[in-house]
């Protein structure tokens, strides 16, 4: 999937990605959700894929949950390398 982003974004373009985050050195965990399964994914992880992928990190901003969340939820910008 993440080598489509990176050849549906121009050259240079910025994509902003949203999701439950974890912090650990596991990838992705499965999560109980009210509709179906969730998942929680490692910033740093996934991070280190859109590298692999030809991206490159421009910031990234975790937050703590709001009070009807149950994790922190992760937002990284990022950028094609070509």
């Amino acid at each position: 999937m993440l080598f489509e982003f990176f050849w549906v974004l121009r050259p240079k373009g910025l994509a902003l990605l949203a999701f439950q985050a974890i912090d650990t050195t596991v990838a992705v965990e499965a999560i109980d959700h009210r509709v179906a399964v969730a998942y929680r994914r490692s910033p740093s992880r996934l991070a280190e894929l859109l590298r692999d992928n030809g991206f490159t990190e421009v910031c990234r901003t975790v937050r703590q949950p709001e009070r009807d969340e149950r994790c922190e939820q992760a937002y990284p910008l990022v950028a094609t390398d070509r």
